[in-house]
């Protein structure tokens, strides 16, 4: 063999890493958007668990006292503030933390009551002529909803407004609608 002459190598053409580059562009394209709906899809199944959880603890609590615990007053658990903090103290009828991973600012909307990171609890406090008012709308317009409810407890959902409060129509969450979609996260009890 001659000098400078030798096997002669041979690497990737621009083009051939183009075409790479944008297939591992359109992977990530897809792939992306899933990761970042992940984090919603985890706290709305959070949410659902603390709701039960609470709502267990709600109808223990009726049992040993005869009675729901009063939706007027908010009381401070841990440093939350929370409507039926009766549930966590002096008996622990509850171990869940009653933040609302969704509930970031006090009052996202205006006239609404939510204090930040706050749980919503509503029932038909004697004491408190304006929760039975909230509660009956509630049954009223959220379908499917049960015509003897007692009390509900809500998260404000992925768009962080309360739509039970400030009383806008279709005010249930449903993650078909767009995961970031209008709606609150309501259990009914008992």
């Amino acid at each position: 063999m001659e000098r400078g002459q030798g096997v002669r190598t041979r690497g990737f053409t621009l083009i051939e890493l183009l075409i790479v580059v944008a297939i591992i562009g359109i992977l990530a394209a897809i792939a992306v958007p899933n990761f970042l709906n992940a984090q919603i899809r985890a706290k709305v199944a959070r949410v659902e668990a603390d709701l039960r959880a609470m709502k267990t603890a709600i109808e223990m609590y009726h049992v040993d006292n005869n009675g729901y615990p009063p939706s007027c007053t908010l009381e401070v658990v841990g440093n939350v503030q929370f409507r039926a903090g009766e549930i966590f103290k002096p008996v622990e009828y509850a171990s869940v933390p009653a933040v609302d991973p969704f509930n970031t600012a006090e009052g996202a909307r205006p006239g609404t009551t939510f204090a930040a990171n706050e749980y919503f609890y509503i029932n038909d406090d004697k004491e408190c002529p304006w929760t039975k008012d909230i509660l009956i709308w509630t049954i009223d317009n959220v379908p499917n909803s049960p015509s003897h409810a007692a009390y509900f407890l809500a998260s404000q959902g992925p768009d962080n407004l309360s739509e039970v409060q400030v009383r806008v129509v279709s005010p249930i969450y449903n993650a078909s609608n767009g995961l970031v979609s209008q709606g609150d996260i309501i259990v009914f009890g008992p």
